[in-house]
């Protein structure tokens, strides 16, 4: 195994992805791969996957929505004046 090795595992119901980050052993390059595994194909985690293939901008908001959910109940937020809605 590579000293310098970063992995990330990311495990869904028919798919398994990793990313493997990691350093040249002699120092000049960086490579990086992902795996991408279906059990039992492809087929079957395509519905988990056509979303994000097809509109990747409603993917990404939907992703900022989840990571901002947290402080959207926060009460600082509630002394904010409201947004001009036209």
């Amino acid at each position: 195994m590579v000293k310098d090795e970063t992995r990330i595992v990311g495990n869904l119901p028919n798919l398994r992805m990793e990313i493997v980050h990691r350093q040249d052993p002699d120092g000049g390059a960086e490579h990086m791969s992902i795996h991408l595994s279906a059990t039992p194909s492809f087929q079957a985690a395509e519905a988990l996957l056509s979303g994000a293939w097809s509109n990747p901008w409603t993917l990404w908001s939907s992703m900022t929505q989840a990571m901002l959910a947290p402080w959207a109940g926060a009460p600082w937020l509630k002394v904010l004046p409201p947004g001009n809605s036209k």
